[in-house]
């Protein structure tokens, strides 16, 4: 859930869920919120001579989709199934 509030207003330190129909109401959970400032995230490399060619994309031919994951001595195929 994402609650945008216009620059400068106040944030209240917490938030009550709240469920209202027609017929009756219910409170839910109470939860606190944060007043910490985000992190800006920026591009992981700069400059003109980079790309990004490797990511795991549908490619029948990309090596992403056929890794093998081995948790306690078992395999597991690492692809998407069809469907």
């Amino acid at each position: 859930m994402s609650i945008v509030f216009d620059h400068g207003s106040p944030v209240p330190d917490k938030l009550v869920h709240r469920l209202i129909t027609t017929e009756a109401s219910a409170r839910g959970a109470v939860i606190a919120t944060r007043h910490t400032s985000l992190h800006v995230l920026g591009p992981p490399l700069e400059g003109p001579d980079w790309l990004a060619a490797d990511g795991p994309s549908n490619d029948r031919d990309n090596h992403h989709r056929r890794g093998i994951l081995i948790v306690d001595t078992v395999g597991t195929r690492l692809r998407r199934r069809p469907g």
